[in-house]
């Protein structure tokens, strides 16, 4: 989707701390950038928009590092910055600071985590999120008596699918080609049927009926809450029924996750993304382009 930047810089040493967690984005699907020195990241955020998160090793490039931040927030105002300290360290910033401050004494689950989180925030944009959320919400709760509470969306980079029953959406758009999976068990699925339709009887073919909808409305909300979506074909859907199934797709892209949760039970909304065209709406030098100028390498 065009909203999706692939590229993050990290300003750090060749063997930093910093560096050594590049792999959880890696696992993202996002190219990696080291610059060494503040003078070269510095270049790059000047001559490029691609970047949409750097992460500061604070520890090494403390003075040179806040000027930094300073100096990007005056050039990029949406580009992410997460500046890593060691543990009582307080970094003192001046009039701009960065979105988030780790600790180095953090677990690196928790590291993962909260560059997972800020990730996921630049990416989709927070507001069409919610918008989307608060949607699905409504229609489960109205069309089909299901009172679920929404989790925060987060990225994953496995596309096996959750559960046993899913209803499979192709999309076909422009900027967006994917599938959207609407996942959770069959035992689940058959109990909302039951509320629905206050059969009973309770044929399989019928409770596929029903989760096939979900997946319709899902597709609805998603052209109405996304904008990129808007000149994007969803095709009907197609029920998967058993275990430890995957979806394959060309490029191997993280998928957004959305969880809605009743007590012990769960459905599952999946973007399974195909491509990204973002590298086609964004302007500006290519990183490779600068990477052959300065002290700058890929990871």
């Amino acid at each position: 989707m065009k909203f999706v930047k692939k590229y993050a810089l990290i300003l750090d040493s060749k063997d930093g701390r910093v560096v050594k967690l590049s792999e959880k984005l890696k696992d993202l699907n996002f190219r990696i950038v080291l610059a060494t020195d503040p003078e070269s990241a510095l270049e790059i955020v000047e001559k490029s928009n691609q970047i949409s998160t750097i992460l500061i090793n604070g520890e090494i490039c403390s003075g040179p590092g806040v000027s930094l931040i300073e100096k990007i927030g005056q050039i990029n105002t949406t580009v992410t910055t997460i500046w890593f300290e060691p543990k009582g360290v307080k970094t003192k910033f001046d009039r701009v600071k960065p979105r988030t401050v780790i600790d180095y004494s953090s677990s690196i689950s928790q590291l993962k985590q909260a560059i997972s989180s800020r990730l996921l925030a630049n990416i989709y944009p927070e507001h069409l999120l919610s918008a989307f959320s608060e949607s699905c919400e409504s229609f489960l709760r109205r069309s089909f008596k299901v009172f679920a509470t929404p989790r925060e969306a987060f990225l994953r980079s496995s596309n096996r699918l959750f559960a046993e029953a899913t209803a499979l959406l192709y999309m076909n758009g422009d900027n967006v080609k994917g599938q959207i999976a609407v996942t959770t068990t069959l035992e689940y699925a058959t109990e909302i049927y039951k509320r629905v339709s206050n059969a009973e009887e309770f044929p399989r073919s019928k409770t596929w009926d029903l989760l096939g909808e979900i997946g319709n409305m899902v597709a609805g909300s998603f052209k109405a809450c996304f904008p990129e979506s808007e000149h994007c074909k969803i095709g009907l859907p197609t029920i998967l029924y058993g275990e430890d199934i995957e979806i394959i797709t060309k490029y191997n892209q993280p998928s957004l996750v959305l969880a809605f949760d009743e007590e012990a039970n769960t459905i599952f909304v999946e973007f399974i993304f195909d491509t990204f065209d973002a590298e086609q709406a964004l302007k500006g030098d290519t990183i490779e382009d600068i990477a052959d100028e300065g002290d700058i390498c890929f990871l």
